[in-house]
């Protein structure tokens, strides 16, 4: 028997003539059996059981491959292509119509393989191949989702009305702290006698005036009858006379 390395094999099913390529994991299954993963049995749409026609081939090593995934919700990951490159290292080969499936965090994402060059099958084993996204299954489905979502979070005009009013006890400052005030013995705080206490801080104001580099008392006033530097005048002439005469 010839057999071309590395292997690859060419699936063709007889019942529904889809084909598929593979590699080979291990020959430990029976004689005239073979164990395909799940994806793979979804694509070629076989059933446990069925047959399936297996053919060596070999294959080109792959320059560039188009994929587009099943769920935006993979674009969504930190680095989705890195990730991708990742489970791609577990494949011996891609061909073009195929669907391929990755696990991620628990989490199944499958991918339609667009395009792949320099043929329609190709192998990527130690393969330097440029990987492009195409727009995914979902996305316009996933964007109308998104939008609808924020619409729905935006608040409407009559509840931004509300949150932009200020309550009015917030306005109005008399009413801040309401209630009556008490004295360290339990008496209540008469009113009368709050109104004298800040009567009491309003004649010990004091503004400073700088223009005029005094003081200005306001709550006091100075009596009509007393006069500043009450008295008689006298020259030093006049003063020292009077010294004399003192003599």
């Amino acid at each position: 028997m010839n057999v071309m390395f590395p292997m690859y094999f060419r699936l063709t099913t007889p019942k529904t003539h889809r084909r598929t390529f593979s590699g080979v994991l291990e020959f430990t299954a029976e004689e005239e059996c073979c164990y395909l993963p799940g994806w793979m049995m979804r694509h070629l749409i076989l059933e446990e059981g069925d047959t399936v026609i297996l053919t060596n081939v070999l294959l080109p090593k792959a320059t560039e491959i188009t994929i587009r995934p099943y769920e935006t919700r993979f674009t969504q990951l930190s680095n989705p292509k890195a990730v991708l490159e990742e489970t791609l290292k577990h494949y011996a080969c891609l061909s073009k119509g195929d669907t391929i499936a990755l696990q991620y965090n628990g989490e199944v994402f499958e991918f339609d393989i667009l395009e792949t060059q320099p043929e329609q099958a190709v192998g990527i084993i130690d393969a330097d191949v440029r990987m492009n996204f195409s727009e995914p299954r979902d996305y316009k489905e996933f964007m109308e989702k998104m939008a609808k979502k924020a619409a729905s979070a935006a608040p409407t005009k009559k509840e931004v009305k509300k949150k932009s009013i200020i309550p009015e006890e917030m306005v109005d400052l008399s009413k801040k702290f309401p209630g009556k005030g008490y004295r360290i013995s339990g008496k209540v705080v008469d009113e009368e006698e709050v109104k004298e206490v800040e009567k009491r801080k309003l004649q010990k104001e004091v503004k400073y005036d700088p223009r005029q580099s005094r003081l200005n008392y306001f709550a006091q006033e100075m009596p009509a009858e007393s006069k500043a530097f009450a008295g008689k005048g006298s020259t030093l002439e006049t003063l020292s006379k009077g010294l004399g005469n003192a003599k």
